[in-house]
């Protein structure tokens, strides 16, 4: 199901559909990581369960791009 909504994600944000979602080793918390890839793109989607570290993950996220880091 999240690879679904991970799709849908890279839709939206490329408006182009990825033709593979291959799951990445994770570190030691409970968060999944893909890969997402078509002949023009990658990126890498994260999904977690716990709400409060998906939501500090984004804003270190927002605040390392902030830094082009």
């Amino acid at each position: 199901m999240e690879t679904i909504a991970l799709e849908k994600l890279f839709r939206h944000q490329f408006n182009e559909t990825p033709d593979r979602i291959n799951p990445l080793k994770g570190d030691a918390s409970d968060r999944r990581i893909y890969r997402m890839q078509n002949a023009h793109r990658s990126a890498i989607g994260i999904a977690g369960d716990h709400r409060a570290e998906n939501e500090a993950f984004i804003y270190f996220s927002q605040h390392f791009a902030s830094y082009h880091l």
